[in-house]
């Protein structure tokens, strides 16, 4: 069987509200909103985020989603078929609404997110087809529901097909024994410092790199914001990759799902690992550079002129 899929992708998805502050949120006190688009709805979420990155870039993506009775009037629907995201590995939930989120921007840069699950609550959640799997070249997992997350996993070891990680620091959805059986059967886990900090704590490690190496786990990338990437491969290899400098950053948000998509994208090019952080650290600056998680993401051809300008 052809597969015709390139990644087969979890997570939840999300209306973006961008909130930028001010001032600093305090109990008591009143915040001013910066941006007039505050009350606009972004199309977002890890999995279309990532999903969305990957189609501009030319490989087919996939995000298993559930969708709520807004999915059509709110104007999703059209985005996910502009973007050439196909509606199959979609599912709807006609008592609830799409999942929403305000992501709210201090002025040092630092995120509140208020999130509703929506269609995407576990309470809905629903075993996918296997025959979605066999068709797909990988799989990456990004934060979901628990029995979401436990089921695509299952999937995943079913189909035989890569895994890939994009880690969060979410309890709920990545309790410790789950979270560890997710790392063993990892080709590829991404995470940032904070993350990996707590990873750390939470298993005993001296250090992150001991992560690589575990099960299947052949790379743990670690995104350090303006200070770029660093990745430790299993055979002990480590290097630092340093971030693009953009103009002004409008808007973090969004951009570690464009590192991952542009990671794996150059993955999928036979690149080496410090060319797919630079890939992945590309697609991220161009996100940087605008509101919003997905109205920025580049064409194949403009991240290439990008990319080789800065690596030549």
């Amino acid at each position: 069987m052809t597969k015709k899929i390139d990644f087969i992708i979890s997570g939840y998805n999300s209306f973006d509200h961008m909130i930028t502050l001010k001032s600093d949120i305090l109990v008591g006190k009143t915040s001013l909103v910066k941006n007039a688009t505050c009350l606009k709805a972004h199309w977002g979420g890890c999995s279309v985020n990532v999903a969305v990155a990957l189609q501009r870039l030319g490989l087919k993506a996939a995000p298993i989603l559930r969708v709520g009775d807004d999915f059509e009037t709110s104007g999703f629907r059209e985005f996910l078929l502009t973007e050439g995201i196909s509606l199959e590995t979609i599912s709807s939930v006609e008592s609830d609404i799409c999942s929403l989120s305000f992501m709210i921007q201090q002025p040092d840069g630092e995120h509140v997110t208020l999130f509703y699950p929506g269609a995407m609550d576990e309470k809905y959640a629903i075993k996918p087809p296997l025959s979605w799997f066999r068709e797909s070249k990988a799989a990456l997992m990004t934060v979901a529901s628990h029995q979401d997350n436990v089921f695509f996993l299952e999937r995943v070891k079913q189909a035989g097909i890569p895994l890939y990680f994009g880690m969060k620091g979410d309890a709920d959805a990545f309790p410790s024994e789950f979270l560890e059986d997710v790392f063993r059967h990892s080709r590829i886990i991404f995470m940032n410092e904070a993350e990996s900090k707590q990873i750390c704590h939470a298993f005993n490690l001296d250090h992150i790199r001991f992560l690589s190496g575990k099960g299947e786990t052949e790379v743990v990338v670690i995104t350090k914001g303006k200070n770029g990437a660093v990745y430790f491969t299993a055979d002990g290899r480590s290097e630092s990759v340093p971030a693009y400098k953009v103009r002004e950053i409008v808007s973090t948000t969004g951009s570690g799902d464009a590192f991952i998509a542009g990671f794996l994208y150059a993955l999928s090019q036979n690149m080496p690992y410090r060319l797919c952080c630079r890939c992945g650290a590309a697609v991220a600056s161009f996100v940087l550079e605008a509101e919003a998680c997905t109205s920025n993401l580049p064409a194949r051809s403009k991240l290439y002129t990008r990319f080789n300008y800065h690596n030549e």
